[in-house]
């Protein structure tokens, strides 16, 4: 199994929130920032 490093889950979580992509989605990479430690708000501030 090959597992994201936590450079890609953002990325993943940027795009994801550009593309306007499913809700669950983008849930799910929320909880797995969570999980590593990175906050969501942070990201979305920055993207914003």
């Amino acid at each position: 199994m090959y597992r994201l490093t936590n450079v890609q889950v953002i990325d993943t979580y940027v795009k994801a929130i550009e593309l306007n992509l499913e809700k669950l989605f983008i849930l799910q990479l929320e909880d797995e920032l969570r999980l590593r430690g990175i906050s969501p708000n942070t990201i979305r501030l920055s993207i914003s």
